[in-house]
């Protein structure tokens, strides 16, 4: 399979169907409001919650991404109010980062995936790309001992591998730089924007940042779980990451989504895919909207062992 350049794009399904995740399946959007609100670590999203307009409340059981909107929009002139969305955020990161794999990850669909590529001398010709903010398939990485480059900066030995992986919407685990960590714990308004290099910290080193003084203001570089995809820090390593990737889709010869939904708004990464010229291999419920139909394959199954069916498209 010479000649191969396959870029894996992962949304909140591949995450969801993994499997063999500690403590549980991560949850899709439509059900990530409910946990959120419910889970008793997380006092923010449980006090707040309760004094949501009923407006929000009920949109937040239909659609997370448009009642987070909404919210942004009600709480974007008084600082106060920001600083909810902001804790709000931070508490989403600490939930989503949370998730881990057991000792024994052999059963995870991650782990498949990589031992399927690995089998067909595919794994060189692979890149991959998450529009999740959890760090599942990062651990499995690790776990495998299969180094990467994240495109966040990072010097050394991981910087130079082939294998990529891209964020595009940031990380639970991206901070800033600790070097400009008296920025972290800054509070910003709509019109105010700090742009600094960023890096990623293992789960280790976020157990120990966790127990700081000031850890409910520490801001992980996440878009905002909005349509928008609402970015003020650190802004230009979240756009170099998603012109990489542009560059990446574009010279893709097979394009793999799992789990990913198709939502309009993601310009910065439907119209890439919508322009490639790559076979694209969609596993997902289907792509309703979706405008591009040549060498378009949907696949209509989930992220389990049906997903090595890829292969017979390479």
């Amino acid at each position: 399979m010479a000649g191969k350049r396959l870029l894996f794009l992962f949304g909140a399904g591949a995450s969801h169907g993994s499997d063999c995740v500690i403590p549980y399946n991560p949850p899709l959007g439509k059900d990530l409001f409910n946990y959120l609100t419910n889970d008793k670590s997380l006092r923010f999203w449980r006090y707040y919650s309760q004094r949501f307009p009923d407006s929000i409340k009920d949109e937040f059981e239909l659609n997370f991404e448009s009642a987070f909107s909404k919210l942004v929009r009600l709480y974007s002139d008084e600082t106060y109010k920001i600083v909810i969305v902001q804790q709000l955020q931070t508490e989403l990161a600490d939930y989503l980062f949370k998730f881990d794999i057991p000792n024994n990850y052999s059963r995870n669909n991650y782990f498949r995936l990589v031992k399927i590529l690995q089998s067909n001398n595919l794994l060189y010709q692979s890149n991959f790309s998450s529009l999740n903010y959890d760090c599942i398939f990062e651990k499995i990485l690790v776990a495998m001992k299969i180094k990467y480059c994240d495109y966040l900066g990072n010097e050394g030995e991981i910087y130079n591998e082939k294998t990529k992986l891209f964020k595009p919407h940031g990380s639970c685990n991206y901070i800033i730089k600790r070097r400009n960590f008296e920025a972290q714990v800054a509070s910003f308004s709509p019109t105010v924007s700090l742009d600094f290099p960023i890096e990623a910290i293992n789960f280790k080193t976020f157990a120990e940042i966790n127990k700081m003084e000031h850890r409910s203001n520490l801001r992980p570089i996440m878009s905002l779980y909005n349509f928008e995809k609402e970015n003020r820090i650190c802004f230009t390593s979240l756009k170099n990451i998603r012109k990489k990737l542009d560059y990446t889709i574009h010279k893709a010869t097979h394009i793999i989504l799992i789990g990913v939904r198709y939502v309009e708004n993601d310009t910065h990464i439907w119209s890439p895919i919508n322009k490639s010229k790559g076979k694209l291999i969609y596993f997902g419920d289907n792509l309703t909207g979706f405008q591009r139909k040549k060498n378009v394959y949907i696949m209509n199954e989930h992220f389990d062992k049906s997903c090595e069916s890829f292969i017979r498209y390479l």
